[in-house]
């Protein structure tokens, strides 16, 4: 099965790039994007900064989580819709 990982950085937690499993809107979106993503038992706002395409059985290369354990991307929001946001 192939499958697509989105590398994003929290911004809480600088130098480190997490992975999430894309969702099926693969043109949705692109690098230096948003996204929506779940975390522990909550959801973080995280830039995109890399799009990884594999297969299950090279996911444990990338990640140290199984597939059943990857956090998954909700949203995606494109960066205009953000970073020109009127408040």
């Amino acid at each position: 099965m192939n499958l697509y990982l989105i590398a994003g950085v929290i911004n809480s937690i600088p130098n480190t790039v997490y992975f999430w499993l894309g969702n099926e809107r693969k043109d949705s979106f692109k690098i230096g994007d948003y996204a929506i993503v779940e975390n522990l038992n909550s959801y973080d706002l995280v830039k995109i900064a890399g799009i990884v395409w594999t297969n299950e059985d090279n996911l444990k290369t990338i990640t140290k989580n199984n597939l059943a354990k990857m956090k998954r991307v909700i949203k995606y929001i494109p960066k205009d819709e953000l970073e020109n946001a009127v408040f």
